[in-house]
């Protein structure tokens, strides 16, 4: 019965490592890259976006590789961007004359972006458009496509802190938007140097900041308190044997995986006729961060367990434990899910 208040805690921290896939790029936990902490600037950055499922590795040997420093071509920013906005993939050919030349796994969700108006094309001087998609995405660009994905009017008497960003620009009105809303700052001495390439550490690092500030669409505190709510109800009917088939529904990214390789195989602990029983002492979860795209939410939760030993029913377990977990969720597609989970805080016996 006590591993079973200990487990609990385990409920996304604690699972089993998956063997990377070694072709093309793979989904893994994100301590399985070898490299991701290692680099000073956006590690933070980059384990979310690992965690959401957004950024994939690259096998060699056992490991994966997050290649922070590997720059980014327009194809591999559209597979990217698509997937930070789960459009999924088109349906339509978008009228780029060398089409045939994006690779398959790009052209679903550059079609969703065309279709979106995220992506426009490159003019040709003949008037036809390219995509261009092994050419290195440019910051310009990235500004532009992801103000296009921001539901949000253009800013009044925008203030311009580069000195190389012009009226006239085809660029200019997207790059200050985009420095406004915190999405892309300067590299140095007042410049943003549109023209300049961008590695997967910058790129992962304005797709999070993409995700963390675009409020056009707020979801309302209760449809988050209801995830988180109705997620912890169905843990503590798998805990006693039943619920555990309509979890994945609430899951994505990282605890969607935990899930599908047995990291959330708590019931099996529990003890043979015993019960878990949780319950929330704090009250009704607590939204403490929100945006379009992400929210963080807070429970405080009771573990008790009843126990049966020889013959005897209802006999009470060890003192609770309470812990406040700290839920991460993302908006996919409409619907709002978990897709990581941390332990904030744990007290074991009465009180709370």
């Amino acid at each position: 019965m006590q591993r079973v208040l200990y487990l609990f805690l385990s409920l996304f921290i604690f699972f089993a490592p998956v063997p990377p896939v070694l072709a093309g790029t793979a989904t893994a936990f994100s301590d399985q890259f070898a490299d991701l902490k290692s680099h000073p600037w956006g590690a933070a950055e980059l384990t979310m976006m690992v965690q959401l499922g957004i950024m994939q590795g690259y096998p060699e040997g056992d490991r994966l590789y997050a290649l922070p420093d590997k720059q980014v071509n327009r194809a591999e920013f559209a597979a990217l961007l698509a997937r930070t906005l789960s459009l999924g993939d088109g349906q339509e050919i978008p009228p780029f004359t060398d089409w045939q030349a994006v690779p398959d796994w790009a052209r679903g969700p550059a079609a969703a972006l065309y279709e979106a108006g995220i992506v426009t094309g490159v003019p040709r001087p003949d008037g036809a458009l390219n995509f261009l998609p092994q050419a290195p995405v440019c910051r310009s660009e990235i500004a532009a496509m992801l103000t296009r994905a921001v539901e949000d009017e253009m800013l009044q008497d925008p203030v311009n802190p580069f000195g190389d960003v012009r009226p006239g620009d085809w660029y200019y009105e997207s790059v200050l938007k985009a420095y406004k809303l915190g999405l892309v700052n300067g590299r140095a001495a007042g410049r943003f140097e549109p023209d300049g390439t961008a590695s997967r550490v910058e790129v992962m690092v304005m797709l999070s900041r993409f995700l963390e500030k675009d409020t056009a669409n707020l979801p309302e505190d209760s449809v988050l308190k209801s995830v988180v709510r109705e997620f912890s109800e169905l843990t503590g009917k798998a805990l006693n044997g039943a619920g555990r088939e309509a979890m994945p529904d609430y899951l994505t990214g990282e605890a969607a995986l935990a899930f599908q390789n047995g990291g959330l195989g708590l019931w099996e602990s529990v003890p043979a006729g015993g019960k878990i029983e949780l319950t929330h002492p704090g009250g009704a979860p607590l939204v403490e961060f929100k945006s379009s795209y992400l929210a963080r939410v807070k429970y405080r939760t009771r573990v008790d367990v009843t126990a049966a030993l020889s013959g005897e029913t209802g006999k009470p377990g060890p003192a609770g434990l309470t812990v406040d977990e700290r839920y991460y969720l993302y908006n996919e597609a409409g619907a709002w899910k978990i897709y990581a989970l941390d332990l904030v805080w744990s007290s074991r016996g009465e009180g709370e």
